[in-house]
């Protein structure tokens, strides 16, 4: 099964390889019968470094076609509210986004490998591997 398993993911890019092991060490296996909430923090955490990673190299490239990635990216960004922003009155940072696709691209860069259901996000990996939290599968 590990050769067809390694056959697969070298139709990845290294990008999608790096993430997919993140993937399969944060995420429970399917088979245990468990899947991680969505609001599970290991999952949160994966799913905004995952979003950090994707689109902040769209937003810095410069050139046409960049121009209309992020006018793409905007759809997902927060807008300014001054005064009206309860986050800034508290002294905290404002959101940057609004929006982060997180189920769109867990499946897609987990393509194969990611499951997702109304319980929440599991993952094809073996039922004896322990879950690693995020700060630990990212190294």
């Amino acid at each position: 099964k590990n050769g067809a398993r390694d056959e697969v993911e070298r139709a990845f890019s290294q990008w999608a390889r790096r993430w997919r092991r993140m993937l399969r060490a944060v995420l429970p296996g399917g088979e245990a019968g468990t899947a991680a909430s969505w609001s599970d923090p290991e999952v949160r955490k994966l799913c905004a470094a995952l979003w950090r990673d994707f689109a902040d190299p769209l937003g810095a490239e410069t050139g046409a076609s960049s121009a209309a990635a992020r006018r793409c990216l905007a759809l997902f960004r927060t807008e300014a509210r001054g005064a009206a922003d309860v986050a800034a009155r508290r002294g905290s940072a404002p959101a940057e986004w609004a929006f982060v696709p997180a189920a769109d691209l867990l499946l897609i860069v987990g393509e194969g490998l990611v499951g997702s259901t109304l319980e929440g996000v599991f993952a094809d990996a073996l039922p004896s591997q322990k879950r690693l939290p995020f700060a630990s599968a990212i190294f």
